[in-house]
């Protein structure tokens, strides 16, 4: 039986990261839902375009994780993690961690000025003005507000410093290749006409 509403048909297809649920392989002459959102959107039938500050910051292949965190749960570990899978150079940043994943974890940004094109940022709201300061003072213009970070004045002062900001998104339904669910979830959100 199908599931009866939007959100329960995603839980109902996210344990199939990589292919379709049978129930949509009957409905579908493809393999998997990257397959399906590929074929659907190449000939772009909807209309929809990715926002040009996201088309700058996805062009940034060295990434700083800034609030990365040792705990496997948290969103910050699994982007690390996500990113560097996906082909991107990553580093973390957090003050008060030695090591992520084996690797080195710097503790501001400026440790790492001139090795990154970008940062995704996921710390509390009240703790981005100075990251955005700082980034401002090394040159690094590309900032992603990873959802829960972001907040009003933090894009306010973002844009005030002359930085590419990127809020209220996803970073992993965008930093290519997307697959799994976050494509599912992209392919729903350009649907809505929200991407």
């Amino acid at each position: 039986m199908l599931p009866g509403s939007f959100w329960d048909a995603l839980d109902h297809i996210a344990p199939y990261r990589y292919g379709m649920p049978p129930c949509f392989k009957s409905s579908f002459e493809v393999s998997s839902c990257e397959d399906f959102c590929r074929e659907f959107l190449s000939n772009n039938k909807l209309g929809i375009t990715v926002d040009q500050s996201i088309k700058e910051f996805i062009k940034s292949k060295r990434l700083a994780i800034v609030g990365v965190s040792h705990a496997i749960k948290k969103f910050s570990n699994g982007a690390y993690r996500e990113l560097k899978k996906r082909g991107y150079q990553v580093f973390g940043v957090n003050p008060t961690l030695p090591e992520i994943a084996g690797e080195r974890c710097y503790k501001d940004l400026t440790s790492l000025r001139g090795r990154i094109d970008g940062a995704v940022i996921c710390v509390s709201p009240e703790k981005v003005e100075p990251i955005l300061r700082e980034a401002a003072s090394i040159g690094l213009r590309n900032i992603w507000l990873q959802q829960g970070a972001e907040s009003g004045a933090a894009i306010k002062i973002g844009k005030d410093l002359g930085l590419n900001v990127v809020a209220g998104k996803c970073i992993l339904m965008y930093a290519d290749p997307v697959h799994g669910f976050h494509n599912l979830h992209r392919f729903f959100v350009k649907l809505s006409g929200k991407l």
